[in-house]
């Protein structure tokens, strides 16, 4: 059950008029709070459906990268759409039911990520310095339960509890041992990653290119389809690196030519190119020797030339 067709399988809208944030509070909360919410848009098709997790290799990334600020959060929704994790129905309005995520909701999302994001790196890395900082573990010691702990910027969470199925592999724990201590921070991110995944069903979806129907995975919201991503990087060991032009996140294998690849697409290599001949040029034209130029851009001399006599 469950293979890398699934993430294929999702689709998710964006609205065309975008979001705003209101100060309202939820039906079921009585302190107010602000909501991001969608613009009034009165175009017969105020949502366009696309397929995010197809076109943006590592959206995961780009969400714990997201700034946990009202400015921040409104840039992703507007180009990625809202997240559809515990939509609250708000009250105090007329007219139509208005629905939204509130800031609260997006800030809790986008730190988890950004957590299970750098644990990660830091596990692929081999950085047992951060991960010493970040991992300890707690022997019981009456009233106080035992546990796996994870400490940041303030933050404290036991995710494995002595009354856990999981405590008797991490219990005892030497965190100065890399093997022990990349063990249970494999540990953590499970645990993270599984309550993301709450956002992800089984469905039984019909095959129409072998007339049968098969059982998926499924996101039920951008949020889960983003942690299912995640966990599917996790597990496969993906590597990732920002495209030199773009800056955009790009999946690359750990093996073969493409893990020496440094654009996301067509588009972004010729641009590169393009702006090295330009830069070529303008360095030949201050006076910078030719061979000073092609070691300046990791190029030949011959290259130079020719873009410059190119104009």
């Amino acid at each position: 059950m469950g293979n890398a067709e699934d993430i294929a399988l999702f689709t998710w809208h964006r609205r065309q008029a975008g979001f705003g944030w209101v100060r309202s509070r939820a039906v079921t909360i009585a302190h107010p709070q602000d909501f991001l919410v969608p613009l009034d848009d009165s175009r017969p098709r105020p949502v366009t459906f696309y397929e995010p997790l197809v076109e943006e290799r590592a959206l995961f990334r780009q969400f714990g990268e997201c700034e946990p600020t009202k400015a921040g959060i409104l840039a992703f929704a507007n180009q990625f759409g809202e997240l559809g994790a515990d939509r609250a129905m708000l009250s105090g309005r007329s007219g139509p039911v208005q629905w939204g995520d509130s800031i609260s909701t997006w800030i809790q999302a986008i730190v988890k990520m950004r957590n299970a994001v750098d644990v990660w790196d830091a596990i692929t890395a081999d950085d047992y310095g951060l991960l010493r900082e970040w991992f300890r573990v707690q022997q019981p010691e009456p009233p106080i339960l035992g546990g796996a702990i994870f400490e940041r910027d303030g933050g404290f969470h036991n995710f494995v509890s002595e009354r856990e199925e999981l405590w008797e592999h991490v219990q005892g724990a030497d965190t100065q041992n890399p093997a022990e201590l990349v063990r249970i921070a494999r540990f953590f991110l499970q645990k993270s990653t599984n309550v993301g995944l709450k956002d992800a069903s089984p469905r039984l979806l019909f095959n129409p290119a072998t007339d049968s129907h098969e059982l998926h995975i499924v996101p039920r919201n951008l949020l889960g389809a983003m942690w299912m991503q995640f966990s599917r990087a996790f597990e496969g060991n993906k590597g990732y690196r920002r495209c030199q032009q773009c800056k955009q996140w790009i999946e690359v294998s750990t093996e073969g030519h493409r893990s020496h690849t440094v654009y996301c697409g067509d588009t972004c290599r010729v641009r590169a190119h393009r702006a090295k001949k330009a830069k070529a040029r303008r360095l030949a034209a201050d006076g910078v020797p030719i061979r000073e130029v092609a070691r300046r851009l990791n190029t030949t001399a011959k290259a130079v030339r020719g873009w410059i006599k190119a104009g």
